[in-house]
């Protein structure tokens, strides 16, 4: 489910930075769009890292693996700063913050995958041909309007439709599950 609604909001969102950037902040705030491009990879890792230290290894009483995950990724954060912020900046601090989220959703999963074996391929294959055509859709769209503001707007609404329309067609359990709720 995570990689299902997270997915497409991370290269939705990393696809549409410089834009998202411009109609909120300005020119002024270009500069930021490559590190907003950069840490809207987080939002996988953060929701991977999320539901599988709190939702099931804290469920599972392995909270001590989700406090090495913590102290680790903390330890990881802290070197990689220091090492990348002097000669990269903002852009190294969010490289850092990357690396770190992704280290504590990986070193969390390969636990979990102990407790309850994961299908990552399935999820994973469901999601990836509405996730490119989703990416085509907002790729042309930001070809055909000059208007930030209308191909902004024209982006988000027709690739998520486009997205959950093709989630739906493929019979993506996480949006069948969705829709099957909002029925009831």
């Amino acid at each position: 489910m995570l990689l299902t609604l997270s997915l497409p909001v991370a290269v939705g969102l990393m696809l549409l930075a410089e834009d998202c950037t411009l109609i909120m902040f300005g020119k002024e705030f270009e500069a930021t769009i490559l590190s907003m491009q950069i840490l809207t990879v987080s939002v996988v890792t953060i929701a991977i890292s999320n539901f599988t230290g709190y939702q099931i290894l804290v469920s599972l009483g392995k909270e001590t693996i989700v406090l090495y995950s913590t102290i680790i990724g903390a330890i990881i954060n802290v070197v990689l700063n220091v090492l990348l912020i002097i000669p990269y900046g903002h852009y190294g601090a969010a490289i850092a913050s990357v690396v770190t989220e992704f280290v504590i959703a990986a070193y969390q999963l390969y636990y979990v995958n102990k407790y309850i074996p994961l299908s990552l391929k399935s999820i994973v294959k469901q999601t990836f041909l509405p996730l490119v055509a989703m990416v085509s859709v907002v790729y042309v769209t930001k070809l055909l309007f000059d208007n930030i503001y209308i191909q902004t707007v024209i982006a988000v609404l027709l690739g998520s439709i486009t997205y959950l329309f093709l989630c739906i067609a493929s019979g993506n359990e996480t949006i069948t599950l969705l829709k099957n709720k909002c029925k009831k």
